[in-house]
């Protein structure tokens, strides 16, 4: 027998080859008719060696090691190490591969005339046939026959193509790589464009290659079929051959031929091409596929994300021109199809046909999204429609997969935090369902946080069938979950209502009603009025109202509860008359249902005197709060905080009402309580301070204020910190108090830092904001700026008309100011 070293070393190449072609997957591919016989001989040994028990754990080891590193000397070392041992060991095995090397045979046969099919000898023989067709004598080879003129294949229109300047010049720089062959993947979400693109690309480039040949390579076998296919293309006669033959006469021409490209579009699995790419000559390779991953040493990969909005717009109007001239609410509809070109073409192409307005198309989508997200125009592609699109993709995800994309579906579509998941299953099976959805461009991850285009989501939701909502229902519980009792108002809670604030509104304008709804909703819409966000906070608790009203009983305590919370929200909003008829008519069913002794009675009845307070009805405000204070020191005790928080309420009524001297008094009488029972660095206490201090300057007792409130902003400044919306009301106060003691520059200084922490924090839209423009352009005109004052009056005012009435009492104070400051202005010739 030979010499096993010998044998190796001959053998060894042929193993290579095969690793080079397949990957890994080399040891568990099935033997495929139409490989190069080099490959196929190096395949059959390895599946040999593979099939032994005793080396099959090193041999796979060492063969995934130089897949990933061809060139390594020490993995060509390890995998000639492991044919070594099992050659030596298998004397059977090495006869036979012996056997199947050119000079391995010494037995031979007599063959009588012509033979037209392969000849074996040796006690295990093993034979790849290539194949082969009679030609006449003076056919060149197919390697020399030239290219057919033309990009061949191209199904994608390129004059669909809208902006994408950056990512075609990337594009443009890998494919202009120098090496011999040069492989790009563009990968993305299905229907984000890579098609389009590639196909701009060989539009552009389609004088320059010798041949262009566009495989659609998503099934398996396409690209053999594909290959087969260009065989026949560049010698039409092969077509007399098997089918399974013509794959090897392709892979022969483009081996020995440069300047040609191929397109490989929506290649679904990288090893599906390692043998195409271990053949190709000096040529181009071009890839679309929805895998994120699998590239690495294969192909030069590049991210393709959706369009901008204008590119969206533009894909719209192009389009849909043919059909409409109404293009009412056309970026609106991009923003909801996310800048999809898939998506925006499918809905163009319906405007086109049916000469509807993309408010339309939108207000269809909303209503019927399960009809609309299938439905494709007449003459268009009905496969290529969003739904079948992405229905391909879920079909291949695992069960686990499928499930943590629909749980996802339900989130708002950014800033997912992963821990959402934590309970669908454990951190490895979780790790490895986020990994293949991110590998088919489902989601795309960062760090902690998950992201799903609001497309997938919305088709995942309708195209999960089942009835109960399971998906839903589980999103619904994480979020409960991770909110748990967190406290709304423990600053410490904030980043987390904040994180989840939009997952908890994208999850509630989808779930059915329950209880555990009706408990995240009123938890959020309490949090977002101590936020000083009384119009996100309304939109909560109205919903909680509604979903309340159809699970609970008509006196279910917990209806109480959130028309409670609504009411506060509608108070903070100004919108008092509403404030005072909910808290009138929920004073009436807590006493009711609860009786006049229940503490929650008492609340009922504060707030009330609160919401007359607002309408400007002092005396019935100071009636409630006396009756609700005599009922809480009679069921609480006078040292309770809901009792020191109504002497406070009690006390504001006495300023309104113009008893000031009642007011100061019980002030003073209620913070010496509060330092005793609650801190001096408690909520309650440096509110009582803050509202003492108004009281004072009121009454033009103005170096007591400022010496007060000066105390109090630092106390805000400890407790809630720098950037807290309730700092910035002590900042708002103090300024106040500087302006009109005549610190005119400390109180520019101090509205500006106030103006720009709360456009920051609660932003450029809300009531507090405005009124810190408002106040800044009042300080700045007395400071001798009334053109800066002008300015921002005028933004105050813009401001105030988009979100108030017109007779709205912000509105109209500032509409007097801005008079004022243009009449400054004039006066002052500026």
């Amino acid at each position: 027998m030979e010499d096993v070293a010998a044998l190796v070393e001959q053998v060894y190449p042929a193993v290579e080859s095969a690793v080079a072609a397949y990957g890994s997957e080399v040891l568990t591919k099935a033997q495929e008719a139409a490989a190069d016989g080099t490959v196929g001989l190096g395949q059959h040994l390895l599946a040999k060696l593979f099939s032994r028990k005793d080396s099959k754990e090193n041999v796979e080891q060492a063969v995934t090691d130089l897949a990933g590193e061809l060139d390594d000397p020490d993995f060509q070392a390890a995998l000639r190490a492991q044919l070594k041992k099992a050659l030596r060991e298998d004397a059977e095995l090495a006869a036979e591969i012996a056997a199947l090397l050119p000079s391995g045979g010494a037995k031979s046969i007599s063959v009588g005339g012509d033979s037209g099919g392969i000849n074996s000898t040796g006690d295990n023989a093993w034979n790849m046939q290539i194949g082969s067709v009679v030609l006449p004598p003076d056919t060149p080879p197919i390697e020399r026959v030239p290219a057919p003129p033309g990009p061949i294949g191209v199904p994608v229109r390129p004059d669909l193509f809208v902006g994408r300047e950056a990512d075609l010049a990337q594009l443009e720089a890998a494919m202009a790589a120098s090496d011999p062959v040069v492989v790009a993947a563009v990968h993305g979400l299905g229907g984000v464009g890579k098609s389009t693109l590639a196909a701009r690309y060989v539009a552009l480039h389609r004088d320059e290659r010798t041949l262009i040949y566009w495989i659609t390579a998503e099934q398996a076998g396409s690209v053999e079929q594909a290959l087969a296919r260009l065989a026949t293309i560049l010698r039409p006669e092969l077509a007399e051959l098997p089918a399974e033959l013509l794959p090897e006469q392709a892979l022969r021409w483009l081996a020995a031929n440069e300047g040609w490209l191929l397109v490989l579009d929506n290649v679904d699995d990288p090893a599906d091409i390692r043998p195409l790419l271990a053949r190709a000559g000096p040529g181009r390779v071009l890839i679309t596929s929805r895998r994120a991953t699998g590239w690495h040493g294969l192909a030069r990969p590049l991210d393709l994300d959706v369009l901008t909005g204008d590119e969206s717009v533009e894909l719209l109007t192009r389009i849909a021109a043919h059909g409409t001239d109404d293009l009412t609410g056309a970026e609106e509809l991009c923003r909801e199809l996310g800048g999809l070109p898939l998506a925006i073409e499918q809905a163009g192409a319906y405007l086109a046909q049916t000469g509807i307005s993309p408010a339309d198309y939108h207000r269809l989508l909303d209503r019927h999204p399960a009809v609309m997200f299938d439905e494709a125009a007449e003459g268009a592609d009905a496969r290529r429609t969003v739904a079948r699109i992405w229905r391909v993709t879920m079909d291949k995800l695992d069960p686990l997969s499928g499930k943590v994309l629909r749980v996802l579906s339900w989130f708002a579509p950014e800033d997912i935090p992963r821990w959402l998941l934590d309970d669908l299953a454990s951190e490895p099976e979780l790790l490895r369902a986020i990994g293949k959805l991110r590998a088919y461009s489902m989601i795309t991850v960062d760090g902690e946080l998950l992201a799903v285009h609001r497309l997938v989501q919305a088709v995942t939701r309708v195209l999960d069938d089942a009835s109960d909502m399971d998906s839903a229902k589980l999103a619904l519980a994480a979020l409960a979950e991770a909110l748990g009792d967190a406290g709304h108002e423990d600053p410490a809670n904030w980043p987390l209502y904040r994180a989840l604030r939009p997952h908890a509104e994208a999850v509630a304008g989808h779930c059915p009603d329950d209880d555990l709804l009706f408990w995240l909703l009123n938890q959020f819409g309490v949090f977002q009025n101590g936020q000083g966000d009384a119009d996100r906070a309304i939109q909560f608790l109205d919903h909680a109202a509604a979903v309340a009203d159809r699970v609970l009983s008509p006196d279910h305590p917990s209806l109480l509860s959130v028309r409670h919370n609504l009411g506060l929200a509608l108070v903070s909003a100004e919108r008092i008359e509403e404030a005072v008829v909910l808290h009138e008519a929920n004073l009436r069913d807590t006493e009711r249902m609860l009786g006049k002794d229940d503490p929650h009675t008492a609340i009922a009845r504060n707030c009330l005197g609160l919401a007359y307070r607002m309408a400007g009805r002092a005396e019935e405000a100071i009636t409630a709060h006396q009756e609700c204070l005599a009922d809480q020191q009679r069921i609480l005790g006078s040292d309770d905080p809901a009792t020191l928080r109504t002497r406070n309420n009690l006390a504001i009524a006495y300023e309104v009402a113009g008893s000031t001297e009642q007011a100061i008094e019980l002030y003073r009488e209620a913070i010496a309580d509060a330092e005793r029972l609650l801190g001096d660095d408690h909520h309650d206490t440096i509110q009582l301070r803050r509202n003492l201090a108004t009281t004072y300057f009121n009454v033009g007792r103005s170096e007591e204020a400022i010496t007060l409130l000066e105390w109090t902003v630092a106390d805000f400044e400890r407790t809630f910190g720098v950037k807290a919306w309730q700092t910035f009301v002590a900042y708002d106060t103090l300024a106040n108090a500087y302006h009109l003691a005549g610190r005119i520059e400390e109180a520019v200084t101090l509205h500006r830092t106030t103006l720009a922490g709360r456009e920051r924090v609660l932003g450029p839209d809300h009531p507090d904001t405005v009124g810190s423009r408002n106040n800044l352009a009042t300080a700045c005109r007395d400071a001798g700026e009334p053109s800066e004052a002008v300015r921002l009056l005028e933004r105050a005012l813009a401001d105030c008309a988009r979100r108030l009435p017109p007779d709205h009492p912000t509105t109209e104070l500032v509409r007097r100011n801005l008079e004022e400051a243009r009449a400054a202005v004039t006066g002052s010739g500026g």
